[in-house]
């Protein structure tokens, strides 16, 4: 790969290149008056390549000897190598006529271009819509997989390089368990770029292509495979440790997307002002809601933010959190928001603010989980918690079931900003949808409100001002002002949480308006008074079960 450091006018020098035809042969060019040294050390990290394999060719001392300083392990020479190099070039590594790995470079370069128009690199990262397939037919790829496991070094974990025929064996080895990574995101499809094999646990090898650094690959198979043991040697550009990055989409499916259909089909995902507008909706609508398991027992987290982004975790890390047995069952991780078939999907707000949150130690995957203001893991609670005097969602929880908890997972503050931020990231990783988001209730509260309810307009009204200001972060984010509707404290049942019938109404109107808008038929209906006395019956049997909840 060739880059130009140049102290010159950038115009001027392009116009030469393209005179010359050469242009299109540079990447990562650095073009200006600035001194070189600092300009030729950002390429190299741009290029995510390493000191020690880059040539810096210049036709000044005092330019070679500031790349050194800037750069610990640079080659240098003057010009007078060109002629060495170009002679030399057919016995350098394999033969690239199609210059695949120029269209590599160019493809980075443009990705490190478009991540500067973003706020950090999170947001970039979820912007690029990552996928990636693990893949076990290695047999079938075994030229490509030595061949990476020869070039690979930076991210290179194992270093273990083995001859052809001893990897080729190792590929036909039924005890060891091993498998191949592939890359695609918005940017294109990087192709093979990760092998692992394991055996009894540990890490034989595990290796990536440079291609992915950045993107955090590599954290991610080594969430998946669940953390097996591995001793790292050598230097990696990398690190790795027990967190797995949410960006990342996993992507074993063959099927191909299923063509659109002219209706546009909306999938309901929430607590009780989600539950009590699906009264008044029909059409060509899924629910996802706040429910009554066969125990009996409320199951209410699936529908917190970070118990959705939860979802796209691998299935051995998801299975870890379900089996402390804190207020989920076996679908608290599975949705079908992610289903290519929803156009529209539908959240509320009020559980990101009514849930606890915690974190694992080991691995950081944050899980959201009960009342905020009641903490699991403190053993001060756990009478209450165990007895139903602190709301337990009606699970059998026992001491040993928490004291299990509290030695694995600390209480985490949750706040504003970290909301909108995990918003923003489920925006980014549904981009293709949109997201229409019902407000809480900021104007007026009801005097007999359970304590824990006590002030949570004025936490409402917070975040409806923070995500306000910030509409500009969200390209498919709709709101929905459930405020317009609350007209007094009479508006309200229960507690802030629960609206009037004809609230509840008003918003489905206004929900309904939303959609028709992107072409669907959804209808709100007010004036059967049969079927408004039988959801009445029904809404009165609900509120029996759930309580305050």
């Amino acid at each position: 790969m060739n880059a130009i450091c140049s102290k010159n006018d950038q115009a001027t020098v392009n116009k030469k290149l393209q005179e010359y035809g050469l242009d299109k042969y540079f990447v990562f060019n650095s073009i200006n008056w600035e001194a070189k040294g600092p300009r030729i050390k950002n390429i190299i990290e741009e290029m995510a390549l390493r000191d020690v394999n880059v040539l810096f060719i210049d036709d000044n001392p005092s330019n070679l000897n500031e790349a050194k300083f800037y750069c610990k392990g640079i080659l240098t020479a003057g010009p007078e190598i060109i002629d060495k190099l170009s002679s030399s070039l057919d016995s350098i590594g394999k033969n690239d006529s199609d210059l695949s790995r120029l269209k590599q470079y160019k493809l980075l370069e443009e990705k490190r271009n478009d991540s500067k128009k973003f706020e950090s690199a999170e947001d970039f990262l979820f912007a690029s819509h990552i996928q990636v397939a693990i893949k076990n037919d290695c047999l079938n790829e075994s030229e490509r997989l030595y061949e990476l496991m020869l070039r690979s070094n930076q991210l290179n974990y194992t270093k273990f390089r083995q001859s052809k025929e001893d990897f080729f064996s190792l590929l036909s080895d039924n005890s060891v368990a091993k498998g191949y990574v592939q890359v695609k995101d918005d940017y294109g499809d990087y192709g093979i770029v990760g092998f692992y094999a394991i055996k009894d646990h540990r890490l034989i090898h595990f290796f990536f292509s440079c291609r992915t650094l950045g993107m955090r690959v590599e954290q991610y198979v080594y969430a998946y495979l669940n953390y097996p043991d591995l001793e790292v040697v050598g230097e990696v550009t990398e690190k790795l440790d027990h967190t797995c990055p949410r960006w990342i989409n996993f992507s074993n499916s063959k099927k191909k997307m299923k063509k659109r259909k002219n209706k546009i089909k909306v999938l309901i995902k929430g607590p009780c002002d989600l539950s009590a507008i699906s009264d008044f909706i029909s059409g060509n609508v899924d629910f996802e809601l706040y429910h009554l398991d066969d125990l009996g027992r409320q199951i209410e987290n699936q529908v917190h933010i970070i118990n959705i982004l939860n979802c796209l975790l691998p299935d051995n890390l998801k299975q870890t959190i379900l089996s402390y047995g804190i207020l989920n069952d076996n679908d608290t991780f599975t949705t079908k928001l992610y289903d290519d078939s929803y156009d529209i999907i539908v959240l509320s707000m009020l559980p990101f603010c009514n849930l606890g949150v915690y974190q694992h130690r080991e691995t950081g995957i944050r899980y959201a989980a009960g009342r905020h203001c009641y903490d699991f893991t403190d053993e001060k609670s756990w009478d209450k918690l165990i007895s139903g005097e602190y709301y337990n969602g009606n699970f059998k929880l026992n001491r040993d079931m928490l004291r299990n908890f509290a030695n694995d997972f600390i209480k985490i503050d949750y706040s504003i900003s970290d909301i909108i931020n995990d918003i923003a990231s489920l925006c980014q990783i549904i981009h293709n949808k949109k997201v229409v988001l019902l407000l809480g209730n900021e104007k007026f509260n009801v005097p007999t409100s359970p304590k824990i309810y006590l002030g949570r307009e004025k936490l409402h009204k917070e975040f409806n001002i923070k995500i306000k200001s910030e509409m500009n972060r969200f390209d498919n984010l709709i709101l929905l002002d459930v405020n317009k509707y609350i007209e007094s404290p009479q508006d309200l049942v229960n507690h802030v949480n629960h609206y009037s019938r004809r609230v509840n109404y008003q918003i489905a109107k206004e929900l309904e308006n939303i959609l028709s808008s992107y072409g669907n038929n959804l209808k709100a209906s007010y004036t059967n008074e049969l079927l408004i006395r039988i959801k009445s019956k029904f809404y009165n049997l609900r509120k029996r079960f759930f309580g305050n909840g």
